[in-house]
């Protein structure tokens, strides 16, 4: 995963370039339906209308009508498809559903039944007078007044969907960081599993971080000497030394970080110059052979054991092999006029690298095996220093520092922007997200302390 740094006292201007809003305004851009403001005083989290600020379904929606378990706030795929989505279909917009309706809760509603007090059990409805049973539960005709605890009401009229991994629509059981676990009863969206004083990360400026085996590095400038690690396995904060280009001296390397033959690296990039760093070593080293176009404002990729300068200053592209290279080699260019300071993830399994953020002017992905670069999206979200991760088929990362608000996903399958994940209950400065071993965590600063949660839901 790599990360582009870019002033923090940019990042309103960011935002406004990339059509999404500070945090404190409704935020219906690409992330959905979901409210960027930070909760207050109880602890909860903005982004739903639950009172609790949890991000929860809204009325209206359809649950699942096989009397099933609704399951997996980490979403399903969206429908690609226009005008044909049936209810229940996850959503980003009222155009893919049969019945031109995607709910708050990023769902397609069930049409409406018109007529009144005559709606049989299982009709979608607003109110209880459109139903015959006089019901209206969970946003459909239901033949009880309410429902047990994570349990919904569903196209049949009964209650006989298990919510698991979401909010209960009409009971309000699980609040703050808890959701429906599936039995009834709660359980949390993420756990707690580290923090630390962040006496050595000044403001939490997270301004490089980068994943390196079950190693997940942060570090600010310009006065913090050294990296700050978070071990995955033992579950340990440590000390690592940073590179000496990591610094606010007129621009900003990019850096990534991967495994390559069997050893964590981190390599930062500046100007050309490739420097290196095996995890666990004393010092950082540097490539002697200079990147040719000496991009100063490019992004970095790692894709098995092959780095690449991507874009920058100009459209070129280069790859070099590690350790064995001895020269830079010529890649194909980022369509149109590339863009500089652009976000990369990438997926040794298809051999892809994902590029976006920066002045990138949309999304795409690069085939190592074709040497070729495909457009897969329009312009996505502000990405400019942070660090990005493939999760579950989605890249997932919390789109600019300062926005606190949730983790952003894009599938990978449907290329659509899905609903996000909510942050931890709490009021915090910064945030990041990483994946290490197939799981999601997010680093979180509160003014005092790094914390570090893991996604708990499957």
């Amino acid at each position: 995963m790599s990360a582009r740094r870019t002033p923090l006292r940019h990042t309103a201007a960011l935002w406004a370039a990339s059509g999404l809003l500070a945090s404190g305004a409704a935020c219906t851009s690409l992330l959905g339906d979901f409210s960027t403001s930070v909760k207050g005083a109880d602890g909860g989290v903005g982004g739903g209308d639950d009172a609790s600020g949890e991000a929860t379904a809204a009325e209206g929606a359809a649950p699942d009508s096989s009397g099933g378990t609704d399951s997996g706030e980490a979403g399903a795929a969206n429908c690609a498809l226009t005008s044909s989505c049936p209810p229940g279909t996850p959503c980003t917009s009222d155009t893919q559903c049969a019945s031109t309706s995607c709910t708050p809760a990023g769902r397609c509603a069930a049409p409406q039944c018109a007529a009144s007090a005559s709606c049989g059990l299982g009709a979608a409805c607003q109110n209880g007078g459109a139903c015959a049973s006089g019901n209206c539960v969970d946003g459909v005709c239901c033949e009880t007044a309410s429902c047990p605890a994570c349990t919904n009401c569903g196209s049949t009229g009964m209650c006989n969907v298990v919510v698991s991994g979401q909010d209960d629509l009409t009971a309000k059981t699980c609040t703050g960081n808890f959701t429906c676990a599936g039995d009834g009863g709660c359980t949390q969206r993420w756990v707690q599993v580290g923090t630390t004083n962040a006496i050595t990360i000044p403001q939490g400026e997270y301004a490089y971080t980068a994943t390196a085996g079950d190693v997940f590095f942060f570090s600010a400038a310009p006065s913090a000497d050294a990296m700050e690690g978070f071990d995955t396995k033992t579950l340990m904060f440590s000390s690592y030394p940073k590179d000496s280009s990591m610094c606010w001296c007129g621009g900003f390397p990019s850096i990534v970080g991967g495994v390559v033959s069997g050893t964590p690296y981190l390599f930062s990039l500046w100007d050309g110059q490739l420097d290196y760093y095996a995890v666990g070593g004393s010092a950082w080293g540097t490539l002697s052979a200079r990147e040719p176009n000496g991009n100063s404002n490019s992004a970095i990729g790692l894709l098995g054991s092959t780095v690449y300068s991507i874009s920058g200053n100009t459209t070129q592209s280069n790859a070099i092999s590690w350790p064995q290279g001895s020269a830079w080699s010529t890649i194909a260019p980022v369509p149109g006029s590339g863009g500089t300071e652009g976000c990369t993830a990438s997926d040794p399994t298809t051999g892809s690298i994902y590029l976006f953020g920066g002045s990138i002017g949309g999304m795409y992905v690069y085939s190592q095996s074709a040497n070729s670069w495909t457009s897969i999206a329009a312009a996505g979200q502000s990405c400019y220093s942070q660090a990005l991760s493939i999760w579950r088929g989605k890249i997932a990362y919390v789109p600019s520092f300062s926005n606190t608000t949730g983790v952003a996903l894009f599938d990978i399958a449907t290329s659509t922007w899905v609903k996000p994940l909510p942050l931890p209950a709490g009021t915090w400065q910064f945030a990041s997200a990483f994946s290490a071993n197939g799981d999601l965590y997010v680093l979180l600063y509160d003014g005092m302390n790094d914390t570090i949660f893991k996604w708990n839901l499957p």
